[in-house]
Parts: C-alpha cells; sequence; structure tokens
C-alpha cells in the first residue's frame, strides 16, 4: 500500500493495482486483509504533518525496514512492513 504523495504516485504510474491509504481506517482495513503489509510513504516529514493518524498507525503496528533518500528536500522514500501478531 501508500500514502500520501507516494500513494498517488503509485495508484496513477508505478503500480496501480496497489491500495492507497488515505486515512487510519483505509490502512488498518487493508492491514486486516493480508497476513504481512508493506506501505511505504514519500516526504516522511510532510506526511507527517498531513496525515498523523496514518504515521500514529505504522508507529502502533509497523516496523520501518528500509530508508531511501530523496534528491528533493524530504523526498525520501520510507517502507514499513506490518509486525507479525503474538500467537
Amino acid at each position: 500500500a501508500a500514502v500520501g504523495l507516494a500513494g498517488y504516485a503509485y495508484s496513477h504510474y508505478y503500480a496501480p493495482a496497489w491500495q492507497v491509504a488515505n486515512t487510519s481506517a483505509e490502512l488498518d482495513r487493508i492491514k486486516a486483509g493480508a497476513p504481512v503489509t508493506w506501505v511505504l510513504i514519500a516526504f516522511p516529514h510532510m506526511t507527517a504533518r498531513a496525515r498523523p493518524e496514518i504515521m500514529a498507525v505504522l508507529a502502533r503496528d509497523f516496523d520501518r525496514v528500509a530508508d531511501f533518500p530523496g534528491t528533493m528536500g524530504d523526498g525520501a522514500i520510507w517502507v514499513y512492513r506490518s509486525r507479525t501478531p503474538v500467537s
């Protein structure tokens, strides 16, 4: 899945089949539908300001597993993977 500006870019250009989460409820729904969920965000500090509720879900239920630096200001991409629930 992708969030924010990454959601726009991936859904329109790079991976149209990917789901986009614009709200924490959408992210929770996506996460509930798969054993593991991967999430990309671009411009992380901008995304954090615009979508704090999604960042809260990412902090609660996901691990940040990769960072790719950007070339424009805050244009980095952060990659998250959902945590495996403890049985």
